[in-house]
């Protein structure tokens, strides 16, 4: 990709998925503020970077200047 000022803005959706669970619709009726969900990672796993609903890469949950972030670790080919 040698001009990428060619494709102008370009809107994308961009995700983390930081792990995942099935929940029973009597679970998630109970929720408030404060509920934790499991989702079945421990701290430190990696999480899915998508792009338009594909994955690209995997990337390290960190804080970054007091805010979640993530650091790209691998990156697919495309």
């Amino acid at each position: 990709m040698s001009n990428l000022s060619e494709f102008g803005e370009v809107r994308m959706t961009a995700q983390v998925i930081l792990g995942e669970t099935k929940l029973s619709v009597q679970q998630i009726a109970v929720f408030e503020k404060g509920t934790i969900i499991d989702l079945g990672v421990s701290g430190g796993s990696n999480a899915s970077i998508l792009i338009n609903d594909k994955k690209i890469g995997t990337g390290e949950i960190m804080v970054f200047e007091k805010n979640l972030a993530v650091r790209i670790k691998t990156i697919e080919e495309i």
